[in-house]
């Protein structure tokens, strides 16, 4: 007698399989089954054209929507999303604002925000989803990795690590992420000219504790080539003292934006903010 294995057939015991299901009830010709995403990735853009296709392909998932928020790119960027499957969508420039107004379509359980220069590492949907349903956990986020040699990046990155496992207290480029419900409980992201990522964990740390996963996020070293590892990150701790201090964020802008060389364009990030 001969042994034949036969095709594997699907089964439906997590979220993502829902697809499964959704395709036979189509085939089956039974009413259309809406399936929720269980993570929406929010990334602000401006003119991000050359890292976007990147960025966006470091999230995809079958289980994940990805949001372009952009703030009026004058290059391809819009469209080099939408081609490879982003919902895309205006938004006032600036990174609070963009941010919100991705969320505000955002279909998921849970929200991840990224900057258009950093990528996700290939576990990351399955660390969004067990850190967010842990106990008392309100807001996640990623360790840093910079994609430069040298030891001044590897002393930001060991600095990162300090501040996060002294303060719970990660910044915008670790990744953000919690769950939609949370997001708006909190009234989403203050739309100020900068240090919205430290406003919103300041505020959700009021509600419960934030955690630091294990994996990496890659992000660009594009800012500190420019303006240099020691004036970035000085300019950068002063703004954080001043927010701290009451310091008006507009006013921590404008002084920043001197002090950084603003004419120059590599100093701003994907949302058109430094």
């Amino acid at each position: 007698m001969r042994v034949h294995q036969l095709r594997m057939l699907d089964d439906v015991d997590e979220p993502r399989d829902l697809t499964v299901w959704e395709k036979y009830r189509s085939l089956q010709g039974g009413p259309a089954v809406e399936i929720r995403p269980s993570v929406s990735v929010v990334i602000p853009t401006l003119n991000e054209a050359a890292r976007i296709a990147a960025t966006i392909d470091s999230a995809r998932r079958d289980d994940v929507e990805v949001i372009v928020a952009d703030g009026g790119s004058s290059d391809s960027t819009r469209e080099i999303a939408s081609r490879i499957g982003a919902k895309v969508v205006l938004a006032r420039r600036g990174r609070g604002p963009q941010l919100n107004a991705g969320a505000a379509v955002a279909g998921g359980d849970h929200l991840l925000f990224l900057h258009a220069d950093t990528m996700l590492p290939a576990g990351y949907l399955q660390a969004v989803q067990e850190t967010v349903a842990a106990p008392g956990v309100v807001l996640g986020a990623f360790r840093l990795h910079i994609d430069r040699p040298g030891l001044p990046l590897r002393g930001i990155e060991a600095a990162v690590r300090f501040r996060c496992a002294l303060l719970a207290m990660p910044y915008g480029d670790q990744a953000l992420f919690l769950s939609s419900r949370v997001f708006a409980s909190l009234g989403g992201f203050s739309e100020i000219p900068l240090l919205e990522d430290l406003d919103l964990v300041r505020r959700a740390k009021a509600l419960g504790r934030v955690r630091i996963v294990r994996q990496e996020v890659l992000t660009s070293g594009r800012r500190w080539d420019v303006a240099g590892v020691v004036r970035m990150s000085l300019v950068n701790q002063l703004c954080v003292l001043g927010f701290n201090a009451g310091i008006s964020p507009r006013w921590l802008a404008e002084w920043r934006d001197r002090l950084s060389s603003a004419d120059d364009p590599e100093l701003l990030d994907g949302s058109g903010t430094r």
